[in-house]
């Protein structure tokens, strides 16, 4: 595997790399991403790919769910690093918490969490995720339970205190965004709270401007 992996870079060095060289080379002076992207770190949910973004154009957080720990947890303080520099250095605009279908880390979550004292089974735990939603979750058609989730996700991240006061000064809009894996679409929240496919750019400039 290791193999193959570097005879991909080489394909990559003598195609994508010698066509638009000059381009990428310029990113090595400095990035100025659009949006910070966090998502799942399945292998399948590959965000340059199935949004077409080349290089230096997302800044990509992945974790298993898109879990966003609540911020007084010490599970917090990668993402919450990332989003400091995010916002305050590179002056991000838009965050997206993007979840998928067909997702197993939401499924164990839904099921009761991974191995008690495994770190995975820790891990589903910061999801904080009350009995009661739980259930309610449980209840739901996977589509719609994953939709639920990432909303409680994007509650849980306007919390963070750098999220909070980009919120506050009016310099970042939060995303809900759910992939498909079988269609490739992506289904984003409005500003009900009701996901949908955008059939046009005025529907991708009308979705949700923040977690309520």
């Amino acid at each position: 595997m290791g193999t193959e992996l570097l005879e991909g870079n080489r394909r990559y060095r003598d195609h994508d790399w010698s066509n638009k060289s000059q381009k990428l080379r310029s990113l090595a002076d400095g990035q100025m991403p659009a949006a910070l992207y966090l998502g799942c770190a399945d292998s399948r949910v590959v965000p340059n790919v199935f949004l077409d973004a080349g290089p230096g154009e997302l800044f990509v957080v992945r974790q298993i769910a898109a879990i966003v720990p609540p911020p007084e947890h010490a599970a917090s303080r990668p993402l919450a690093a990332a989003l400091e520099y995010a916002l305050e250095q590179l002056e991000v605009r838009h965050v997206i918490v993007c979840g998928h279908d067909r997702c197993g880390g939401l499924a164990a979550i839904l099921d009761g969490g991974g191995a008690p004292g495994s770190r995975l089974g820790d891990w589903l735990s910061e999801a904080a995720i009350d009995p009661i939603l739980r259930r309610t979750l449980a209840a739901l058609p996977r589509a719609q339970a994953v939709e639920r989730f990432v909303s409680r996700q994007l509650q849980t991240l306007s919390r963070y205190p750098s999220v909070e006061q980009a919120l506050i000064e009016d310099r970042l809009t939060l995303h809900g965004w759910v992939y498909d894996l079988t269609t490739a679409q992506v289904r984003v929240r409005d500003e009900r709270g009701v996901y949908h496919v955008p059939t046009t750019e005025e529907d991708e400039e009308t979705e949700t401007q923040r977690a309520s």
